[in-house]
């Protein structure tokens, strides 16, 4: 799972062939069906040639489109929301965390990438990204603690139950029951991390984006 987020009227710097252009037009099945056809004619092959010139473009032009997985989407957007609370509502902060197409408008985007861009210069990413890490990191040490004691529970369920295959909802209740304990003292916060690269390019894309959804 993650979060796309699409440009609304993107700066464009670079243009597209007009091949890709033309194939843009062309409804997905007919897209693709026709660049399975010119693979055949093309030494390199034309659907990677598609890609790298898709990818090429979209590096050129940071506010087209910018994504995160689940993991690194929501850190970034809650510092986002902790250095924005005065340019963003809650309904746009609550939005933004769900794949629901909210919409952040181009002044307010362009806030958002004057903030971030101040707080990148001044040293306070750079400085929560460091408090974040040893929170991270510290969670993830926990979480090995819970990894043991879920594998050496997996072991007595399977001496007890002589199935290897057992997955643990069908452990016997008094496992099964053992089994949620043990998993509620996991630290999520060791799957979720923070880095000021992330910020500098969401910046980057806030800046050049007109606008954005959140899909």
């Amino acid at each position: 799972m993650g979060f796309d987020v699409h440009g609304i009227k993107p700066k464009l710097n670079t243009e597209l062939p007009k091949w890709i252009l033309d194939l843009e037009d062309l409804e997905f099945v007919k897209r693709w069906k026709k660049l399975e056809e010119e693979t055949k004619e093309y030494p390199k092959g034309r659907k990677d040639e598609y890609w790298e010139l898709k990818d090429k473009y979209e590096e050129e032009n940071s506010g087209i489109y910018f994504r995160n997985n689940v993991w690194w989407w929501r850190p970034l957007w809650n510092y986002v929301c902790l250095e924005c609370e005065d340019i963003l509502n809650k309904e746009e902060m609550n939005g933004c965390c769900v794949n629901d197409g909210t919409l952040i408008n181009k002044e307010k985007a362009t806030s958002i990438a004057k903030r971030l861009s101040e707080k990148l210069g001044d040293g306070s990413v750079l400085l929560y990204e460091k408090e974040f890490t040893i929170r991270l990191l510290q969670a993830r040490t926990d979480n090995k603690e819970v990894d043991k004691e879920t594998k050496a529970l997996r072991k007595e369920v399977i001496k007890t139950t002589g199935d290897k295959d057992i997955v643990p909802m069908n452990y016997p209740k008094k496992y099964k029951t053992k089994y949620k304990k043990i998993r509620d003292k996991e630290n999520w916060d060791g799957h979720y991390p923070f880095k000021t690269e992330n910020v500098e390019a969401f910046a980057k894309f806030c800046n050049e984006s007109g606008g954005f959804e959140v899909w």
